[in-house]
């Protein structure tokens, strides 16, 4: 499915983390006659519009994780192009997300500890007939363990994502 782009002002602010868990989400859609976010798989949540045509939603306290969200404007989809915080979706387009963090670090927040690499390499598809990419993770140390066996886990994205989405949404060289 088609996502629409959305312009804003440069002054929008979206999304907005409060300290509780709270996260406030604007888009500017001033000739709208119905804006929703939809926060992961979640039923859309209404938006308020304000007199300079931004809609508004701040949602309860959420749980800390990393959220997948986008808007529904008029029925149709739009990502935040407020937050650069995204990944593509193989049939255009791209989710926006949001981090909640935790009072301590997650799995899925970068920290000081020894970190490996992504590296993005091609090979020739036959099943599709064109030349696909795939990203590989290395751990540290990987390349003065040449010649040693290593374990190796292979994770495939979901449907809508692309080769990216480990990285960008898993955050596989986070973890």
């Amino acid at each position: 499915h088609d996502m629409l782009p959305v312009s804003t002002p440069s002054r929008i602010v979206s999304p907005e983390l409060h300290a509780d868990g709270r996260v406030t989400f604007r888009v500017h859609a001033p000739s709208a006659d119905a804006v929703a976010v939809v926060l992961e798989d979640a039923s859309p949540d209404g938006m308020s519009q304000t007199q300079d045509g931004i809609w508004v939603h701040t949602t309860g306290p959420l749980a800390p994780d990393l959220y997948t969200y986008h808007y529904m404007i008029d029925g149709q989809i739009a990502f935040d192009r407020n937050n650069p915080d995204g990944a593509p979706i193989v049939t255009g387009g791209r989710h926006s997300f949001v981090m909640v963090p935790a009072a301590d670090a997650q799995p899925w927040e970068r920290q000081e500890v020894p970190a490996g690499s992504m590296r993005r390499h091609e090979y020739a598809s036959e099943r599709f007939g064109e030349t696909r990419d795939v990203w590989v993770y290395t751990p540290p140390g990987y390349d003065d363990a040449v010649g040693h066996k290593l374990p190796v886990l292979v994770l495939l994205h979901g449907v809508m994502g692309d080769a990216r989405s480990w990285s960008t949404i898993g955050r596989v060289d986070v973890i």
